[in-house]
């Protein structure tokens, strides 16, 4: 009676003719994902035109596991920074990237400043402002980022009465600064390489070229 549920194990038994001119099987094992066979093994004739990737004895089947190309979405990092900073995975690897490099402060000014301009409280503005100016802006700022003295200057001239543009110019340069220059080392960093081969690895699919 055939097995009610998917098989995994099948018997490749090729005819051979012993001296007496009689047929019988040799049986080897091969795997199968799809067929529905008799629980007590079953004799399988393959045509010759069917090819199989299988090395295989009396006992054991060796299988082939090809390595599986990385997600899409890891690769995608790789196209450029947006791709990668509007990805809340791509955004914590590239941040932990930065705080290797202890240029963590870049990454954090500009999220502050994406934050920034969705305000809509003028209040709220008036708050967040200043605390982005101290934190990042002012000289000995906690986390001061790497901008020009007109910048800096200009910030600092228009801080008292913020518009949601006041650090257009500051998150412009850095981001150009990310873009040219961490960006491009954190691809090739083995933060990067250890998630794309990590993905790979958690991948993997057993396959045979015949399922």
């Amino acid at each position: 009676m055939p097995c009610a549920v998917r098989c995994t194990r099948l018997y490749l038994c090729p005819r051979q003719e012993n001296k007496t001119g009689k047929q019988y099987c040799s049986r080897k094992q091969v795997i199968s994902s799809t067929a529905v066979l008799p629980t007590k093994g079953y004799c399988l004739k393959i045509s010759q035109k069917e090819k199989f990737d299988i090395i295989c004895d009396s006992q054991t089947v060796e299988r082939k596991m090809p390595v599986k190309s990385p997600t899409t979405e890891t690769m995608a990092w790789s196209e450029n920074m947006d791709t990668l900073l509007t990805n809340q995975a791509g955004l914590d690897a590239f941040r932990t990237f930065l705080k290797s490099e202890f240029s963590e402060e870049n990454v954090e000014f500009w999220l502050a400043c994406e934050d920034f301009k969705k305000t809509e409280s003028a209040e709220k503005m008036a708050s967040k402002a200043k605390m982005i100016y101290s934190e990042f802006i002012e000289a000995d700022a906690p986390k001061e980022i790497n901008i020009d003295f007109s910048t800096r200057d200009l910030i600092s001239k228009n801080i008292a009465e913020p518009t949601l543009k006041c650090f257009d110019e500051a998150q412009k340069l850095i981001y150009s600064l990310m873009a040219k220059d961490s960006f491009p080392r954190f691809l090739k960093s083995e933060i990067y390489k250890k998630l794309v081969n990590g993905k790979q690895v958690g991948n993997h699919k057993k396959w045979f070229p015949f399922l």
